[in-house]
């Protein structure tokens, strides 16, 4: 396990099971694209590797901030397992702590970059 310490947060980075992924509402762009999601998914099958997903922890679900096309990637194939930065608490649907994160660029993000007309929760 890797844990990582900011002045704000401490987070640490591990696998986690797919099945308590729950959405957070925080996924900003309109629609999933299913090439994007096939793609990694091929990736994924190759080994390449992925930057960690990020999840807030409530102790019983993870609830999904980061990495919303690389987790159906995951199930796409059948895996049991990401590798997540977990954080803690919980981010329930819409909360600002969530969206936030999800609109802030990110230069490890490997999904597609977010066009005008793909984004759904512009402020």
């Amino acid at each position: 396990m890797l844990t990582t310490t900011s002045a704000a947060s401490t987070a640490r980075v591990e696998p986690i099971p797919l099945a308590r992924i729950k959405d957070s509402g925080a996924q900003v762009r309109v629609e999933m694209r299913a090439e994007t999601i096939s793609d990694y998914a091929n990736d994924m099958l190759d080994g390449s590797a992925f930057p960690p997903i990020v999840v807030f922890d409530d102790g019983s679900d993870y609830w999904l901030a980061d990495g919303f096309h690389r987790v159906e990637a995951g199930r796409k194939i059948g895996r049991e397992t990401i590798v997540a930065e977990i954080k803690s608490g919980r981010a329930p649907r819409g909360t600002r702590s969530c969206m936030a994160l999800a609109l802030t660029p990110r230069m490890d993000s490997v999904a597609p970059r977010r066009t005008r007309g793909a984004r759904s929760n512009d402020c």
